[in-house]
C-alpha cells in the first residue's frame, strides 16, 4: 500500500496499491464507529433497458455472504451493539454503511467485507427481493408531490438524459432482473478503483488502514463504464408543466432555474446566494411570501446537484386563488437579486448561517458518507474546515455574478401541480416570458 501524503484538516486519506481509496476521521469523543462504502455509478450509469439494476444490486448485499449468512445473522451481529445497516442508491454514486458501538471495534468492515466481497445471490432471493422492491415503488407512487418532483425532473430539466431516469419508475426492467444481469453489473462497477471506504468515529487510524487493506486489499482493480456527459442542449425547450390532481385542496409550485455543479469553482457561491434567496425563515423568498404577501405557510429553495450540472428548485404551496399572484411575486424576488444582488449583512450572516449549521447538523453516518462520496465524486473530500474556509472567500461582486450568470442566461422553468381548472399551461408560460 502507498500512502498519499494528503491531510485534510480532521480526516485522512489513504490510497491503497490496487486502487480502492480510504478516507479516515477518528472521533475519540463519541461511542460509535460509521463504515461505509461507496460505489461509482449510480442511475446515471443505466441505460433505459437496464434501470434499476444499481438499487436492486444494493438490495441484494444484505441476503448474506460467508461469514453472515443471511440477512438475520447479519442484522443480529449488527444490532446486537445498539448499530444499525442500510444503503442509499443515488444518481451518482451507490452508498452502503453500518454503525455500531465502538466496542465491536471493526464490525462494520467486517460486515462490509462479507457483503461486497462474499455476497451470495440466487435465483430464489432476487424474486423475494423483486417484490419487496416493487411494494417499495407503490409506496412512492402514493406521494403525489413526489411524482410531481420527478416529472418536472424528466420533463423540464433532465429529458432523455439519464440524469432524468427514476430507477423507481420502472417496474418492468426489475421483473427482468436475472442473477446473471446482477453478476454482469457487479463486475462492471464493483472495482477496487471505483470503490472507497469511509470510516468516522473512536478509532485507530493506523489499526483501521492495516484492516481495510486485509479485507479489501484482494478487490481487482480494472476499467469501469463512463456515464454520459450533461451537456446544454439536453435541456428539454418546455418552459412550464401542468400537473392536474383531482381533489387537491393546495397547489404545488416549483420554479427551476440552472445552478452549477458541485465540482465547480462556484460551487460555495452559489451555496450563500441559494441560501439567502430561500434557505429558513429570514430568507428573501420566505419574507416575502409568508411575512409580507401572507401567500401560505413557507416557501423553500434547494439546489438538485450533480458533477458538472444543476438546477436550483423554489418550491411552495398556496391556495388556488393566490397561484398567479405567488408566481409574480416569487419571479420578482429573483429579479430584485438579478439586480442588485446582496448587502454586506445578508452576505456576511448566511456565511455564519452555513457555517454554524455544517457543524450543529454533523453526524457520524452523514460525515462517514458525504466524505466517502466526496472522495468517489470529486477525487478528496471535502472537509469542514474546507467548506468553512470556500465560504468565507466568497465576495459581495461574486454573488450577482452568480445572479446573472444562473437567474438569466438560461431560461426558467415553472411547473404546477394542481386541479385542472387551475392548470393553464398558456397562462403560465405567459408569466415566464413576461420576467425573462
Amino acid at each position: 500500500m502507498s500512502m498519499k501524503d494528503m491531510r485534510f484538516y480532521d480526516c485522512r486519506y489513504f490510497e491503497l496499491s490496487n486502487g480502492l481509496r480510504v478516507v479516515i476521521t477518528p472521533m475519540r469523543n463519541i461511542l460509535g464507529v460509521t463504515a461505509s462504502l461507496m460505489v461509482r455509478g449510480g442511475t446515471r450509469a443505466e441505460t433505459l433497458e437496464t434501470i434499476g439494476v444499481s438499487h436492486a444490486m444494493e438490495h441484494m448485499f444484505f441476503k448474506g455472504g460467508k461469514r453472515y449468512p443471511n440477512s438475520l445473522a447479519l442484522a443480529r451481529a449488527i444490532e446486537s451493539s445498539g448499530g444499525n445497516h442500510n444503503a442509499l442508491t443515488g444518481k451518482e454514486t451507490v452508498s452502503f454503511y453500518v454503525q455500531h458501538g465502538s466496542f465491536k471495534r471493526n464490525l462494520g468492515l467486517q460486515a462490509l467485507e462479507d457483503m461486497i466481497i462474499y455476497g451470495k445471490y440466487t435465483e430464489e432471493e432476487l424474486e423475494k427481493e423483486k417484490t419487496a422492491i416493487k411494494s417499495e415503488l407503490r409506496d412512492d407512487f402514493d406521494d403525489v408531490d413526489k411524482i410531481f418532483l420527478r416529472k418536472l425532473c424528466k420533463k423540464l430539466l433532465f429529458g432523455e438524459h439519464p440524469l432524468g431516469y427514476f430507477y423507481k419508475e420502472n417496474e418492468k426492467t426489475i421483473a427482468r432482473l436475472t442473477v446473471g444481469s446482477l453478476m454482469h453489473y457487479r463486475e462492471q462497477f464493483y472495482k477496487a478503483n471505483n470503490l472507497v471506504i469511509s470510516v468516522v468515529g473512536n478509532v485507530s487510524i493506523d489499526a483501521t488502514i492495516k484492516d481495510i487493506e486485509r479485507r479489501f486489499g484482494k478487490l481487482e482493480q480494472g476499467s469501469v463504464p463512463s456515464w454520459q456527459e450533461f451537456l446544454p442542449e439536453h435541456v428539454p425547450q418546455e418552459r412550464a408543466l401542468v400537473f392536474p390532481r383531482k381533489k387537491k385542496k393546495d397547489a404545488t409550485i416549483v420554479l427551476a432555474s440552472p445552478a452549477c455543479g458541485y465540482s465547480d469553482a462556484d460551487y460555495y457561491a452559489f451555496d450563500i446566494f441559494s441560501s439567502i434567496l430561500g434557505e429558513g425563515m429570514g430568507s428573501r423568498l420566505f419574507q416575502r411570501f409568508r411575512d409580507k404577501d401572507g401567500l401560505g405557510y413557507s416557501i423553500d429553495s434547494y439546489t438538485d446537484q450533480y458533477f458538472e450540472t444543476g438546477f436550483l428548485l423554489t418550491m411552495w404551496k398556496t391556495d388556488p386563488a393566490n397561484i398567479e399572484r405567488s408566481v409574480v411575486a416569487v419571479l420578482d424576488e429573483y429579479r430584485k437579486f438579478f439586480e442588485t444582488g446582496v448587502t454586506d449583512e445578508e452576505l456576511r450572516n448566511m456565511k455564519g448561517y452555513l457555517i454554524g449549521k455544517s457543524g450543529i447538523e454533523l453526524k457520524c453516518q452523514e460525515l462517514s458518507i458525504d466524505y466517502g462520496n466526496d472522495v468517489a465524486l470529486l477525487g478528496k473530500p471535502r472537509t469542514i474546515n474546507e467548506y468553512a474556509k470556500g465560504i468565507r472567500a466568497v465576495k459581495k461582486e461574486d454573488i450577482l455574478r452568480i445572479a446573472r450568470t444562473y437567474l438569466d442566461k438560461i431560461k426558467l422553468k415553472l411547473g404546477i401541480c394542481a386541479e385542472e381548472q387551475y392548470c393553464g399551461k398558456e397562462k403560465f408560460e405567459e408569466l415566464l416570458s413576461s420576467a425573462s
